[in-house]
């Protein structure tokens, strides 16, 4: 009898993958990843990933999933990702998402993946968003009109600022212009012969 043996092959250098909506990018069909902010609002984005196998460890991995890498990718560690995104990305509002707090979230992310497949000799090096965020048009708009807004009071601001500044220099000068005009007031007060010395001047052509 001749027992048929199947051998399993897990990269020891970095492989990638990306789950993408976009069918070229190597996958069948619509990959992408939702999730939902803090508030409900549902988001969507590709994400990819790196990864290697610790080569002490494979036989660990094969023991646990007794799959290929290409299932482990499919199966297990998509629905990790998955997993670590949903939970993440609850604790902020897709304003951050979409801006601020973009590169956070998925870092948290990152460090949830490593943990969960660190113990089976899965090492994930990195993962990162393969796209932007893609969020409905009305929140767009609303996102869009909210930055509108905070450049233009950020503008507003300058423009008072710059006001302000122009007029403390015309009260600068005026007051320069009445102190020179005292000080020459109090020195022909006490020197009128000063009067008599510029009446010279102006008769001699001075």
């Amino acid at each position: 009898l001749f027992r048929s043996t199947t051998i399993y092959e897990y990269p020891v250098f970095t492989s990638t993958y990306t789950w993408t909506k976009d069918p070229t990018e190597g996958s069948e069909g619509n990959q992408e990843f939702s999730f939902q902010d803090k508030n409900g609002l549902t988001v969507t984005a590709d994400v990819a990933i790196a990864y290697h196998t610790d080569a002490k460890k494979a036989p660990v991995l094969f023991q646990k999933y007794r799959t290929d890498m290409d299932g482990i990718v499919a199966g297990p560690l998509r629905t990790a990702v998955r997993n670590a995104i949903v939970q993440e990305a609850s604790n902020y509002t897709v304003e951050e998402i979409y801006g601020p707090k973009k590169a956070e979230l998925i870092a948290k992310a990152l460090g949830d993946v490593q943990r969960y497949f660190e113990p089976v000799g899965l090492d994930i090096e990195q993962l990162y968003w393969a796209s932007n965020i893609r969020v409905p048009d009305a929140v767009m708009h609303q996102i869009n009109q909210k930055i509108a807004n905070e450049q233009a009071a950020l503008a507003a601001q300058a423009n008072v600022a710059k006001a302000t500044a122009e007029a403390a220099a015309k009260v600068a000068e005026a007051k320069g212009e009445a102190e020179a005009m005292r000080v020459r007031g109090e020195a022909i007060r006490t020197n009128p012969e000063i009067l008599q010395q510029e009446a010279i001047k102006k008769w001699q052509g001075g």
